[in-house]
């Protein structure tokens, strides 16, 4: 027996909810970002636009992004198994880079 094709919810098909949830998630950690920088001291900034893409980023600045919720525990990466330090996160990355043009 022919039965109706499900009706998208009222957001639309699930790719749409999807959609709004990423672009959601990653305003919400471009304004923590920017929260964050704006707490830095002018040597913490000079420092921070010192790094280069490739660059770990130190224990403090880690604990700091995640207090400020640019990244969740998970997101935070070891940069070596030798270093401390690490790795940085994208929207960092890409937050010092519009900086820098800007």
């Amino acid at each position: 027996m022919g039965g109706r094709a499900p009706t998208p919810g009222p957001l639309g098909s699930r790719g749409i909810v999807a959609d709004d949830y990423e672009h959601t998630a990653v305003q919400q950690q471009r304004e923590a970002v920017n929260d964050w920088w704006f707490t830095l001291d002018n040597l913490s900034r000079d420092d921070a636009l010192g790094l280069d893409r490739e660059d770990c980023i130190d224990e403090a600045m880690g604990v700091d992004l995640l207090m400020h919720g640019v990244v969740r525990p998970e997101q935070l990466r070891r940069c070596r198994a030798e270093d401390s330090g690490y790795r940085q996160p994208q929207a960092l990355v890409d937050f010092l880079a519009g900086v820098r043009c800007a």
